[in-house]
């Protein structure tokens, strides 16, 4: 059995009842604002300094980065360098090819027309060695290259007189006569030929 009526109005007494939930409320609102600033002002702090950080170490990292592309420039001066200095060195050349081809068509003048040079051929001393199958073989001391002359004459004093030839022409280390070999050409027999000099 009620004891008391409230005898105001409705409009009055919801006012009462959103007044009241409202002081009920405001205390644990508050309390979450207060964490909520608390925590987003930690994050703020967090993200300053990691902010500061980052530019601290691009502003170390700087110096570094412009050594960097200095460092590469230098190579880039470098590598263009010792491309010049290779084509230098190939141009100056101490003993040319056309040298070379002067000396054998000179040596192979003086057997008056009995000899006939088919090819020549020029490697460097280390490929010849590397081609050799002889292991022990060494290149000789001043050669730069290996000449290898192939050719027919008309008889092994033909041969011999080139090979006597190139080797007054004192432009080779060694002139050795490699191999001959008697083979038949139209009607006439003709003696193949193969000499190797160090150039």
């Amino acid at each position: 059995m009620k004891n008391s009526v409230n005898l105001l109005p409705w409009k009055c007494r919801r006012m009462q009842a959103i007044r009241l939930r409202v002081l009920q409320w405001s205390a644990p609102c508050a309390i979450a604002a207060a964490a909520v600033g608390l925590l987003g002002a930690e994050e703020w702090s967090r993200y300053r300094t990691a902010e500061a950080r980052l530019e601290h170490l691009e502003r170390d990292h700087a110096p570094v980065a412009a050594m960097g592309e200095q460092i590469k420039k230098q190579q880039a001066k470098v590598e263009e360098v010792s491309q010049r200095a290779a084509r230098v060195a190939g141009l100056d050349n101490p003993r040319p090819a056309l040298t070379l081809l002067g000396l054998v068509s000179q040596s192979a003048r003086d057997c008056q027309g009995k000899l006939h040079v088919e090819s020549l051929s020029v490697q460097p001393c280390g490929e010849s060695a590397k081609k050799s199958d002889k292991a022990a073989a060494k290149p000789e001391s001043g050669a730069t290259a290996v000449v290898a002359i192939q050719g027919i004459a008309t008889d092994n004093l033909a041969v011999s007189q080139f090979v006597l030839a190139l080797r007054r022409s004192k432009a080779f280390q060694r002139v050795d006569l490699k191999s001959t070999q008697e083979q038949p050409l139209g009607g006439a027999r003709v003696c193949s030929y193969l000499i190797e000099c160090g150039y």
